[in-house]
């Protein structure tokens, strides 16, 4: 009895840890199977020297680390974009030197920027004609605007002053140029203007005196 008792129990032991390895075999085209969605949500990161900002109040607001700020504020908002401005410096050697070839001759004080929207895995993507505004340095001059091509075509855009900050239109994701305008200096005065009368009275005057003495001298002969 105890023998029989014995091997109850072991059959029923070999049959427990047999049973979870059928479980392990079953996959999805297994009858009685079910397809679990996974979804995967991705937040684009800038590289570095790049920055982001996410739309607020209709409008994305980001600060260059030389102060700048910029705004921009499409006319047509696209959800789950991202906007990102990499303002290009002097240690980026190969964009500085294409951007500064491209402007040299379109001012001073020139500032270089890459400005785009890009979605969740940092693809590229068109955000409409948007109003972007910067920030300018203290005692910067008159403000010139442009946007830089890929084959180096700069086209000068119009843009307005609002207090301390100049706007321009964006029409598409892109380089732009922002530069002082070069001061042309004032003619140089030729001559002193201020005693013109007293010369044409003097001249008016011996005129007259040259006249008389000529009227006088042939009367007498």
């Amino acid at each position: 009895m105890k023998k029989l008792f014995s091997l109850l129990t072991v059959l029923v032991l070999i049959g427990l840890s047999i049973l979870p390895c059928h479980a392990a075999a079953v996959t999805k085209d297994a009858p009685g199977s079910e397809d679990i969605g996974v979804y995967i949500h991705v937040n684009y990161m800038p590289a570095s020297g790049m920055i982001g900002a996410s739309i607020e109040e209709g409008k994305y607001t980001v600060e260059t680390l030389d102060g700048i700020e910029i705004t921009v504020t499409p006319q047509t908002v696209v959800e789950g974009l991202t906007l990102v401005v990499y303002s290009v410096p002097a240690i980026d050697t190969d964009a500085y030197k294409w951007f500064e070839d491209s402007g040299k001759d379109f001012g001073n004080k020139r500032y270089y920027y890459d400005i785009y929207f890009a979605d969740g895995a940092g693809n590229r993507i068109d955000g409409g004609i948007c109003e972007v505004a910067l920030t300018l340095p203290e005692g910067y001059g008159v403000p010139k605007t442009a946007h830089l091509g890929k084959d180096g075509e700069l086209t000068a855009i119009t843009n307005s002053l609002d207090g301390g900050r100049v706007k321009f239109s964006m029409s598409e994701n892109g380089y732009y140029i922002l530069a002082e305008t070069i001061s042309t200096p004032d003619s140089p005065q030729t001559g002193d203007s201020s005693a013109i009368w007293l010369w044409l009275i003097l001249m008016l005057v011996s005129l007259i005196g040259s006249t008389t003495i000529t009227v006088n001298t042939k009367r007498r002969k």
